[in-house]
Parts: structure tokens; C-alpha cells; sequence
């Protein structure tokens, strides 16, 4: 199974990047830095508040998706490598079938989130995982029922099915 792995970034206090980045924003980068000595990141910050971005590691994976494929989307920026800490890794199958946030500063995390402890940008319980897949489901079943098709109801369907994955991986690991 090939997995992808990205850094995960704090913007550094008074920086470009600190100024465009919404505080507690996911941040992810592929780590290439270009010849000025920049590098390109993707960013999830849930300006419009989705119930399924509400903690950091939901958000960090959510950055990292559209990394992956290369999602259009203003949530991205080209800065100065240097305005950057990285505090982690977000590693993941292509099919996102597995999926892990590893956090080494916990403290530049927990202050970039605008708390003091990670403990309170975890991940959201199991329940609550199970609640949204069946939500996601529901949703699109409705509007195929009314004739009134969602926008891009296959990629919704896509991210069900891997919150559903996750969810079981997450309660067998739990279990043991």
C-alpha cells in the first residue's frame, strides 16, 4: 500500500502567511521547495463552520486531500519557506483507507488553535464519526428520491465511504 506524506505547518507569528491563514487552520505541504526558496501549501481553516472540520486533525486531513489531487480551491498559497514551524506529519493510503496525524509540538499546535492543551484539537469520537457518515447518506439518498441531484454527489459518496473505513479502522484499534 503506498502512502502519501505531507508535513504539517504553523504559520510563524507576523508573517505573510500568519496574515492570509486563519488561525487553527490544517496546514499541509508536499515539502518542494521552489528556486526563490518558497513553498506551497494547502490550508482548511471551516470559515463556513462544516460540522466534519470542527477539530484540527479533521482539518489538517481535509488540507491534505486537496493537496493529493490537486484540488482547485483558494485555500492555497506560495510562501516563504521560513514562515513556516513545521509540527508534524499527515500520512495516508492513496485510497485513504488508513490515515494517521503524527504532532510533534504540541504546544505551537495547541497555541496556533488558541488553546492550551492538544488534547482539545483531537479527533472527534467514534460516534460522532459513525453520526456524520449516516447524515452523508441520508443526504444523498433524499435527493435522488426528489429527482434533485447534489452536486458532485459522488465525491460526497467517496467521503462517506472513507469516514465510514476510518471509523471501522479506528474502532478495531480501540479494541485491542
Amino acid at each position: 500500500m503506498e502512502m502519501l506524506n505531507y508535513r504539517v505547518l504553523v504559520p510563524r507569528p507576523e508573517t505573510r502567511a500568519s496574515a492570509i491563514i486563519d488561525a487553527g487552520s490544517g496546514v499541509v505541504t508536499d515539502g518542494q521547495i521552489d528556486t526563490e526558496g518558497r513553498i506551497e501549501v494547502w490550508f482548511e481553516g471551516n470559515r463556513i463552520k462544516a460540522a466534519n472540520l470542527r477539530t484540527y486533525g479533521q482539518r489538517v486531513g481535509q488540507a491534505a486531500g486537496r493537496l493529493s489531487q490537486r484540488y482547485p480551491t483558494i485555500a492555497k498559497a506560495t510562501c516563504p519557506v521560513h514562515d513556516f514551524i513545521v509540527v508534524g506529519q499527515f500520512s495516508f493510503a492513496k485510497d485513504w483507507s488508513t490515515y494517521a496525524l503524527r504532532i510533534d509540538d504540541d504546544h505551537t499546535v495547541a497555541e496556533w488553535c488558541g488553546t492550551t492543551s492538544i488534547k482539545s484539537v483531537g479527533q472527534k469520537p467514534i460516534a460522532v464519526l459513525k453520526q456524520t457518515v449516516l447524515e452523508m447518506r441520508s443526504a444523498i439518498q433524499l435527493s435522488s428520491q426528489l429527482g434533485t441531484p447534489i452536486a458532485d454527489a459522488q465525491l460526497i459518496q467517496a467521503w462517506a465511504d472513507t469516514l465510514a473505513s476510518a471509523t471501522y479502522v479506528l474502532e478495531r484499534e480501540l479494541d485491542q
